[in-house]
């Protein structure tokens, strides 16, 4: 089966994004397939689709692993 989707090879705006064909998997017992007509984006996604540099909030995380830098 194939199956149409949106997809990007490199950071940008809506430009980069291309509509493709691709061979979709043979569904195995006890699988199903959603067919899926929008969904939803949050800030962070879109900020890292277009290549945000450094995102606060993974300079965030970095410090969850390192509790001497919590305070700096």
């Amino acid at each position: 089966m194939v199956v149409q989707a949106i997809q990007y090879s490199r950071f940008g705006d809506e430009e980069v994004l291309d509509l493709v064909n691709i061979k979709s998997d043979s569904l195995k017992v006890n699988q199903v397939r959603v067919e899926v007509y929008a969904v939803g984006l949050n800030p962070i996604d879109y900020k890292t689709f277009e290549g945000a540099k450094p995102l606060r909030f993974l300079s965030f995380m970095t410090k969850l692993r390192k509790p001497s830098h919590w305070f700096e």
